[in-house]
């Protein structure tokens, strides 16, 4: 109870109406905000994992091979079988598994 009598009263600041047809204006102008700047990230190939320097990809090799799987599928055709167990190669040859404290 003393602690409570020392802290004191909170001070409440009293609430001002809004108007509805301001909010709507400023919900709208946030929605509609263009982002500036360069957009964050880039175009990151789907299903490849992200490959940070430290865990030492061959990253050449894969994007060469991923972007030669995307050209191949807007043709509806697949990678071959032989470029299909390269990529599974260099996949597996990183270490995926270190960490950046390693």
């Amino acid at each position: 109870n003393e602690l409570h009598n020392a802290l004191g009263k909170r001070e409440r600041r009293t609430v001002s109406s809004y108007a509805m047809s301001q909010v709507a204006a400023a919900t709208a102008k946030a929605a509609f905000r263009m982002p500036r700047g360069k957009p964050k990230g880039g175009f990151r190939l789907r299903g490849l994992p992200r490959m940070p320097d430290y865990q030492l990809w061959p990253r050449d090799a894969i994007l060469e091979l991923a972007s030669r799987e995307v050209d191949l599928w807007k043709k509806n055709q697949r990678l071959p079988p032989e470029d299909e167990e390269r990529k599974e190669q260099l996949l597996a040859s990183a270490f995926s598994n270190w960490k950046k404290n390693d």
